[in-house]
């Protein structure tokens, strides 16, 4: 690095780096050293600053510029930073070990999306079963920030909150399917499921990822309570 750098350290990272960075199966670190003052700098090269830089990259350029943190500093005599690598490595591990349900369940989700949006909006409309179903959701969602971030950041990365697709709500009997919007689209809540879809589902997807409960409906009973048994479970 410049040794009269003031701010955040930056680095001019080659273009060539990064697609290695992006086939590596492990995580993958840049470290900046100011021989000067002794110390270095880290920055872990995640999938979201890989998409961040792309759209920075100017045609023609070989090189593109990257921000590290101060606080992401190594100095002798202080390990913070090692405490810091092992959560990332742990996170990536996990990431790794579950990647072919991920991808499933993933792709399975973006099927159902595209076939939900063929419903119609409930925009504006009352029922009386949305009170019960908001207060699921506000709870599921609660927990997916608070307590049980990991779910979310393995299941879930880049999800703004967990939506809900149901069909024949009842006090017995409810058939949902939950799915993901991400932080940059703009969607419903909550949508109904007509019967005709709900076939449709079925059959597009090749795992059952629409729930079928019969005999009692949790969502309309404990509300609360099932979106602890749902995150507990997954």
């Amino acid at each position: 690095m410049s040794d009269g750098f003031s701010g955040e350290p930056k680095y001019q990272c080659s273009l060539k780096f990064l697609p290695y960075c992006e086939s590596c199966t492990s995580p993958v670190f840049l470290i900046i050293v100011d021989i000067k003052n002794e110390v270095a700098y880290w920055l872990f090269i995640s999938r979201e600053l890989l998409t961040n830089l792309a759209l920075r990259i100017k045609q023609g350029s070989e090189s593109v510029s990257v921000k590290i943190p101060l606080k992401n500093i190594i100095r002798k005599g202080n390990s913070e930073y090692l405490l810091e690598w092992q959560k990332i490595i742990k996170d990536y591990s996990k990431k790794i070990c579950y990647y072919d349900d991920l991808l499933e369940e993933h792709t399975s989700l973006e099927k159902a999306y595209e076939i939900l949006k063929q419903e119609n909006s409930l925009l504006g409309v009352e029922k009386s079963e949305f009170h019960n179903i908001h207060k699921f959701l506000d709870r599921l969602n609660l927990y997916l920030d608070t307590d049980f971030t990991i779910i979310k950041e393995i299941y879930y990365k880049n999800c703004w909150k967990l939506v809900i697709g149901y069909n024949n709500y009842s006090e017995n009997n409810i058939t949902y399917l939950l799915y993901p919007i991400n932080f940059n689209k703009n969607d419903l809540q909550i949508r109904e499921i007509s019967d005709k879809l709900k076939e449709d589902l079925r059959k597009e997807l090749e795992i059952c990822i629409v729930k079928n409960i019969i005999s009692k409906n949790p969502s309309n009973n404990q509300p609360e309570k099932y979106a602890k048994e749902l995150i507990i479970e997954k």
